[in-house]
């Protein structure tokens, strides 16, 4: 809470958006604004998440290479319905 109060207090605000594909979040000082693309960072922590349970011994390195591998090959239809079956909690 502190941090969003700091914000506040610098007269930034927050928001949700959609960014370019390899963008997950981006500050705009000339607005004092911050966007974030929720959806592709649900996806990224889920894909992240997902190459830890496919590979339990892989580095840390090597499962953040293969999340962002993945995450790039999708399109951005693809991001959207796959956040969209996440925060459903897995269902259709």
């Amino acid at each position: 809470m502190k941090r969003l109060d700091f914000l506040k207090r610098q007269g930034f605000s927050l928001c949700v958006g959609t960014l370019p594909k390899s963008t997950l979040g981006v500050t705009m000082f000339d607005l004092k604004s911050i966007v974030i693309d929720v959806p592709k960072n649900v996806v990224a922590t889920f894909l992240h998440e997902y190459m830890h349970v496919r590979r339990p011994k892989a580095s840390e390195k090597a499962t953040e290479k293969s999340a962002i591998k993945i995450m790039a090959r999708m399109t951005n239809k693809e991001i959207s319905q796959l956040a969209l079956r996440i925060m459903r909690g897995g269902r259709r």
